[in-house]
């Protein structure tokens, strides 16, 4: 098992050699809503579990609300190119911010 992004700029490809031994699927990325349910969950828990008072719970959802938008924004507006191919963001970089 393996995990790979595609192909881009400044990204050296796999070798064929190594690549013939795996089986290539994509994923399609996942409903904002679902993401925003699965977030609002995992900040949830980890309210409860370090001792947050339930006087914190309104707020998940404008915190989840508010990562949502700057995510969108980081992915929309810092695209990788040549000389910056490492600016690449996927839904772990949420599921950091959250944890």
């Amino acid at each position: 098992m393996a995990a790979a992004t595609p192909p881009a700029p400044g990204v050296r490809p796999l070798c064929p050699r190594l690549l013939r031994h795996f089986t290539p699927l994509a994923l399609n990325p996942f409903p904002e809503d679902a993401m925003r349910g699965m977030f609002a969950r995992i900040l949830l828990w980890h309210l409860d579990t370090k001792g947050f008072s339930k006087d914190f719970d309104p707020c998940i959802d404008q915190i989840v609300n508010a990562t949502m938008e700057l995510y969108n924004l980081v992915r929309t507006n810092l695209k990788p190119i040549p000389r910056k191919f490492h600016l690449h963001f996927c839904i772990r970089d949420i599921t950091r911010i959250m944890q």
